[in-house]
């Protein structure tokens, strides 16, 4: 009995989830999509854009590691772990949360965010 009760409390937290990361998504969605010149964003470890949390950064191999949780159609709780290269992108434009990885800085051991602008458009549900 009860995993029965169990069950509308895990579905009632994922709908909370999908809509608060669809307010965080309209109000990046908001800022800045006038601009013809998409923003880069340097990002370290721990730090989260758009739907990717950053684990690890390998200027050696040229990857970014981390967690990519799917927001669309469903949202997820959990993350799955996911390897980005040079060009991968992340987010959705359906939404206008999309980003290109475009570059490492073996320095800092950042990983180099470029926004891709487009106009949102219907999200699957």
């Amino acid at each position: 009995m009860t995993g029965h009760r169990q069950l509308p409390l895990f579905l009632a937290a994922i709908v909370l989830f999908a809509l608060y990361v669809g307010m965080v998504s309209f109000a990046s969605a908001q800022v800045g999509t006038a601009s013809p010149i998409p923003s880069e964003v340097s990002v370290g470890v721990g730090t989260r854009i758009s739907n990717f949390l950053v684990q690890k950064v390998d200027p050696t191999n040229g990857t970014v590691s981390g967690l990519l949780y799917v927001i669309y159609p469903l949202a997820y709780v959990n993350g799955t772990k996911t390897a980005l290269r040079r060009g991968d992108t992340i987010g959705y434009a359906c939404d206008n949360t999309e980003w290109r990885l475009v570059g490492i800085d073996p320095g800092s051991g950042a990983a180099l965010f470029s926004k891709i602008w487009t106009k949102p458009g219907p999200c699957p549900l």
